[in-house]
């Protein structure tokens, strides 16, 4: 018998490495987490007399979603601690931030024994003008605790897989742009849910103002790429694309150069770790790698209203190709914020104070979970839930391949997303973290979907 703890997976080179680390801190003798593809959790929650539920995927399209997956985990004694992996980056000015947040979350769809967990200050005085009765808490953000010391650290050094070293390192966030050029129809369907779910009357220019400036920004980035590639023949160049945009096209745009390497392997922070300087724009790596101390460019090179533009602040700002060359020959870290009126402090509460992210959201878990009966682990059932998936996706891979189109598009999306773990690495992953913890820890890998963690 335990008591059950869900930390749900959505894209997982962003966040397994973080929820490995939390899981780790939440486990004891009475406690074991969950850790998995959020879909596949959902099929396991009936099995349980109860537990916590860290994440967001309770309302799949936000609040354009039903009560469904939520009223599921209600029913059976689940409390959700609501809590967005990348909530506090926005695009364009204050009122579009409040109009994404509202988007998020109404906290009135969650009940008092439910939290919202926020990045920041901005995040938390907003939700609470709902005047819901879910209490709200500020927790920054979990997977930047990067710190010298921290467990996450720890765990990248002694885990990670990238074996070349002293790049440079550009990190595209071009999703919109990239992945809807060759799929305009699935742009439609996009105008088509803001439209039928009478949002406010502004997404659809919102929505085309993303995608203009997408296609613009993919132009001036693979210019700039050319650009510092003839200009800096014995550098090597690392470009990672966003898990959202189509790779083919940047293999297609730099295919012939020899001193680039075009890849989505491993996460985020194992490249930022080994690279010179990172390259980005409006990109959540910008913060990974300003707690990782590395060297950035925020490069921007048009105004937008559309965009990202909160992370202007980090790092060192170019609007040129020249400035951009300029500083790769002679980078250095830059440890000052500029907010320059955009606020990022008032978002992310980590660039304010030591504590650690993981630890305050550990303590709320253990906090919830004090009231939650324990339960019985049928890991038979569970095992058998995961094998009938496995049926399931076979049987509808070569009919989805060969009539569906979009479906395939689509799927080919999500398992870019979730791949599925790989056993060999959790299993490294968590052998480091005993070594990291001084702490027993077990590991039942129940699928490539699923896995258990316990004391």
């Amino acid at each position: 018998m335990k008591k059950i703890v869900f930390l749900p997976v959505e894209t997982e080179v962003r966040e397994i490495d973080a929820k490995l680390v939390m899981a780790s801190k939440i486990i004891d003798k009475e406690t074991v987490c969950f850790v998995g593809q959020h879909n596949v959790l959902n099929q396991i929650a009936p099995l349980f007399d109860g537990g916590v539920y860290m994440g967001k995927n309770i309302f799949l399209e936000n609040m354009n979603s039903t009560n469904e997956i939520y009223e599921l985990y209600k029913n059976n004694n689940f409390s959700i601690l609501w809590n967005h992996e990348e909530g506090a980056i926005y695009g364009g000015s204050e009122s579009k931030w409040n109009n994404e947040l509202k988007e998020l979350l109404d906290p009135n769809r969650l009940k008092n024994d439910d939290m919202v967990l926020c990045w920041g200050s901005y995040q938390k005085e907003f939700y609470e003008t709902f005047n819901a009765d879910t209490p709200i808490k500020i927790v920054g953000g979990y997977r930047l605790d990067l710190g010298q010391n921290s467990d996450l650290r720890s765990l990248l050094k002694s885990t990670n897989r990238v074996e070349e070293k002293n790049y440079i390192l550009i990190d595209t966030n071009c999703a919109w742009g990239n992945h809807f050029m060759p799929h305009q129809q699935e742009y439609k369907v996009y105008q088509e849910k803001a439209e039928k779910n009478h949002s406010d009357h502004l997404t659809k220019h919102n929505l085309l103002g993303l995608l203009s400036e997408d296609l613009i920004k993919i132009g001036f980035f693979c210019n700039l790429i050319s650009y510092l590639m003839e200009n800096n023949p014995t550098k090597q160049f690392v470009l990672r694309p966003h898990p959202t945009e189509s790779i083919s096209f940047y293999k297609n745009v730099f295919h012939g150069f020899s001193n680039i390497k075009i890849t989505k392997d491993y996460s985020a922070i194992e490249w930022i770790e080994n690279c010179s300087v990172l390259i980005q724009s409006g990109c959540t790596t910008a913060l990974e790698a300003y707690f990782l101390e590395k060297p950035i460019v925020s490069f921007h090179p048009f105004d937008s209203k559309h965009s990202v533009d909160v992370t202007k602040g980090i790092g060192q700002t170019c609007n040129s190709y020249e400035e951009v060359n300029d500083f790769i020959k002679n980078p250095v870290f830059k440890s000052d914020i500029h907010d320059n009126d955009l606020g990022i402090k008032s978002l992310i509460d980590n660039f304010n104070t030591k504590t650690s992210s993981i630890d305050i959201i550990v303590d709320e878990i253990k906090k919830t979970s004090t009231n939650k009966p324990k339960s019985k682990i049928d890991y038979k059932k569970i095992k058998a839930i995961e094998h009938k998936n496995k049926i399931k996706n076979t049987l509808k891979y070569y009919p989805r391949k060969l009539f569906f189109e979009d479906k395939q598009e689509s799927y080919e999306m999500a398992t870019d997303h979730f791949p599925g773990f790989n056993e060999a690495e959790i299993l490294k992953k968590i052998d480091s973290l005993r070594t990291i913890s001084n702490k027993k820890i077990d590991l039942s890998y129940l699928s490539n979907n699923l896995i258990a963690i316990t004391s």
